[in-house]
């Protein structure tokens, strides 16, 4: 018997809980800058940091899958726009090289949350999905200052 789409879906989805694991151990070696002092030029704390988690890892992917879900699907230029603002924070820690493997990883999950929302016909899963990423991130930064 066949899984329910939703159901693969979802499965689909899963392996995006990884990115903060990987983010946590891959962090020291990636930066071209202390993250600490990055974020206290920011006026970010490990408090501030607190508080930010459940915006930046529940309310914010919802936003972002809104807003990027309809361009994503009037136009593929959305993919490597989707990509090219993370990129655009990103630039002020990451080292080059670690922006090009981010900028491809993005455009991918973008491709990918374009996908589920098609199969699905819903946002459900792409928001579950970002989630899930974006939530697994913001804790691995915030257990590593």
């Amino acid at each position: 018997m066949r899984k329910p789409i939703r159901t693969r879906m979802y499965l689909l989805a899963l392996p995006t809980v990884f990115a903060g694991p990987m983010l946590y151990f891959l962090l020291p070696h990636i930066t071209h800058t202390d993250l600490s002092a990055w974020l206290t030029g920011h006026s970010l704390s490990r408090a501030s940091l607190l508080v930010m988690i459940p915006y930046f890892g529940l309310v914010h992917p919802f936003f972002e899958q809104l807003h990027w879900g309809p361009l994503r699907d009037r136009t593929p230029l959305a993919h490597p726009l989707f990509a090219g603002y993370h990129v655009l924070v990103l630039s002020s820690i990451l080292t080059a090289f670690w922006l090009v493997v981010c900028l491809a990883c993005l455009v991918a999950a973008s491709v990918l949350w374009q996908f589920m929302a098609a199969r699905a016909k819903s946002l459900a899963i792409p928001v579950l999905s970002h989630i899930l990423a974006d939530l697994s991130v913001i804790v691995a930064v915030w257990l590593r200052i």
